[in-house]
């Protein structure tokens, strides 16, 4: 093929004009990615300075062009230098068009030529010209690994290419290096004369060796000194741990635990070599130094954690801790295996649960397994429990849990159960399993309250029923609780419980509503009960016991006055309007006597009396 004239190089290195050769030139590497490699044709022709990696995949019918004369490489090289930087805001294609001539650069100077090109590169700052050189320098070590090792091993870190950065460039050339010639990568990696860079080199070389010849790495990172060895253990452990966990561990564990940052690395190779061989990784395990309990005791908590997402791993690992009741802090291993393994497959755990001989340790994991289950799977483990106090508990709690989420099917749980043998568990949740349902649907709840057995389980279901519907429409709670109120047992302790509920109902109510609680009170025929209910509209705010928290009311002091003025009966009218009216004499006393000067709610006597009570002017 015939020598391109340096104008027309000139115009490649600028973007231009460019020849059938030069295209293929600015085209072959962007297309290396996505299409297979294939060798030159026997005619292609290269200099012995030219490395032939850089030509080694052209069409079979193409001639590859040689590498410029000296003084044509010059001015391509001044020509593509001349550019300006590219900003950082380039547009994706003004970034693919510069990467492009740059490759095409890269291709067709010759060797000595690139160590000027990228000690320009080097100074230009900015991503896009990081990207730029980055993307050049994966080709140079492409084309001429040892060459692109010694230019970054000599690089002095500025601005545009700092410490971390020079090292990057260097890795990535001993490396392709190496992948050829590692014995020639390694000697010269090893005699650099900058020690934290060459440590860090020939710890990156010997964990890609690790992998295929691993008792070679091993022998060179030794004789390199027990620093250097110290140094690169992690990075041979990671390489070797990928491909053999097994053999990882037993070679470099040990020494590995001993440090906190990479301890994790040895769990997760453990975890994989468990999986695999269970009894030979556990006798790994046992076999540590018996001073280092609290080692024991780290190894097998996270690892439990880790293998029991596994259910036939934790089967296996169970069985191997049931087996050795001398192994330190093994009934915490067990807790946490059975917790995430139950989490996982909830059949196979509780099964493995039930035959275990030891009752005491059976409890123990139980205890641990339904944390992590959902309320239907964690009664059937609390089932393994003996009868008694504890089991009524968790039978109690995951009920009460259950009606949170899902109140239809707690209670379905519990029609099924209706046996003596669930009996006290059930009436201590029969309250908060109807008062979840109450929240969605009312005439369900009060449905399944009438349809309980005694007197005893309706007053303890009734306050968490009434309040829980009173959430979403006080009025009908308050209208459904108050005939309740009245009776014989007015004085006792179910009666107290329930005039406590309806006053939050009320003050519920009162909150939102005022002229409905108005309504309601009107329509009840016991008269403690109506004032009551009159008292709740006398409040700025009340404290909601049962939601913990402060709530205050939505209607304004003046309207909810006039309504307890318009009280039909003096007997309750006076009282109640007269403690409302001194809180608001307290806090705003000229708008109330306002008030009380126009209105004849009461007598002129007693709003006389209560003006001169609160009458912040009188000495």
């Amino acid at each position: 093929m015939s020598r391109l004239p340096a104008a027309a190089l000139l115009a490649l290195a600028a973007g231009l004009a460019l020849g059938a050769g030069v295209t293929w030139a600015l085209t072959r590497h962007a297309d290396r990615t996505s299409a297979p490699s294939r060798p030159a044709s026997a005619s292609a022709t290269s200099t012995s300075a030219d490395p032939p990696a850089a030509r080694s995949s052209l069409p079979a019918t193409f001639t590859i062009p040689p590498p410029l004369p000296e003084d044509e490489a010059d001015a391509a090289l001044a020509a593509y230098l001349a550019l300006p930087a590219l900003p950082d805001k380039a547009a994706p294609a003004e970034f693919s068009a510069r990467l492009t001539r740059l490759r095409a650069l890269l291709t067709l100077l010759p060797s000595p030529h690139l160590g000027k090109l990228f000690a320009a590169l080097a100074t230009r700052v900015g991503d896009a010209e990081a990207r730029l050189r980055r993307a050049a320098f994966t080709v140079w070590t492409e084309t001429d690994a040892p060459a692109a090792a010694r230019w970054a091993s000599a690089l002095v870190p500025g601005e545009a290419v700092n410490a971390p950065a020079r090292a990057r460039y260097a890795s990535a050339a001993v490396l392709a290096w190496a992948a050829t010639a590692f014995d020639a990568a390694y000697a010269w990696t090893t005699g650099l004369g900058d020690t934290e860079l060459r440590d860090a080199l020939a710890g990156d070389l010997l964990a890609k060796l690790v992998v295929t010849d691993p008792a070679r790495a091993l022998a060179l990172a030794q004789a390199g000194g027990e620093a250097f060895f110290d140094e690169a253990r992690p990075a041979l452990f990671r390489a070797w741990a990928a491909k053999d966990p097994a053999a990882a561990v037993q070679a470099l564990g040990a020494a590995l635990l001993e440090k906190s940052n990479n301890s994790w690395r040895v769990r997760e190779a453990l975890a994989k070599w468990l999986k695999n061989s269970p009894s030979d990784a556990f006798a790994w395990i046992i076999a540590q130094p018996p001073g280092d309990a609290s080692r024991h005791e780290s190894l097998l908590a996270s690892l439990s954690w880790q293998i029991g997402r596994d259910p036939a791993s934790a089967r296996a690992m169970s069985d191997l801790l049931l087996g050795h009741p001398e192994v330190a802090d093994r009934n915490n291993a067990l807790r946490q295996l059975s917790g995430t393994w139950a989490g996982q497959d909830p059949r196979s755990a509780r099964a493995w649960l039930a035959a275990l001989p030891d009752a005491e340790l059976r409890a123990n994991l139980i205890e641990q397994s339904i944390q992590q289950l959902k309320p239907a799977d964690a009664l059937d483990f609390v089932a393994l429990l003996p009868a008694g106090p504890a089991r009524t508990d968790r039978i109690a709690s995951q009920l009460e849990r259950w009606a949170l989420s899902d109140p239809d099917q707690a209670l379905a749980w519990l029609d099924a159960h209706d046996t003596p043998e669930y009996a006290p568990a059930l009436a201590r949740v029969q309250g908060a399993v109807i008062a979840s349902l109450a929240k969605t649907d009312p005439a369900a709840a009060l449905a399944k309250w009438g349809g309980l057995p005694d007197a005893s389980a309706k007053n303890a279901a009734l306050g968490p029923l009434a309040l829980a519907w009173s959430k979403t429409d006080p009025a009908a709670a308050a209208r459904w609780l108050a005939p309740l109120l009245a009776g014989p047992e007015a004085n006792t302790s179910d009666q107290f419980n329930a005039r406590n509920t309806f006053n939050t109902v009320a003050a519920r109510l009162a909150r939102t509503d005022p002229q409905a609680l108005m309504t309601l009170a009107a329509s009840l025929p016991d008269p403690s009960v109506r004032q009551s209910l009159y008292n709740t509209l006398t409040q700025d705010s009340f404290y909601d016991e049962i939601d913990h928290s402060q709530t205050y009311a939505t209607v304004g002091r003046s309207e909810r006055i006039r309504l307890l003025a318009s009280i039909p009966d003096e007997k309750l009218r006076v009282p109640v309007l007269q403690n409302a009216l001194r809180d608001w004499l307290t806090k705003d006393f000229e708008t109330a006597r306002a008030w009380l000067e126009t209105n004849d709610s009461l007598s002129p006597e007693q709003a006389a009396e209560l003006i001169a009570q609160t009458n912040p002017y009188t000495p």
